[in-house]
């Protein structure tokens, strides 16, 4: 779903930190890449993506 200006402010706030774990996912897939383009962290991508997907569940509660 996207959030609503008229959502509570505690799921538009962690709607904005959903954002930036999901930049910072971007940004740790170049960052954390060989010459080939294959990931070298890939427990951190897996974690940056855990965060996001839980900060997402978080928003669905917030919605209820």
């Amino acid at each position: 779903f996207m959030p609503d200006p008229t959502d509570s402010k505690a799921l538009l706030l962690v709607n904005a930190a959903r954002c930036k774990a999901r930049e910072a996912e971007l940004m740790a897939v170049k960052a954390f890449a060989d010459k080939e383009g294959q990931p070298t962290r890939v427990d951190l991508l897996q974690a940056l993506n855990r965060l996001s997907s839980f900060l997402y569940l978080i928003m669905i509660q917030l919605k209820e």
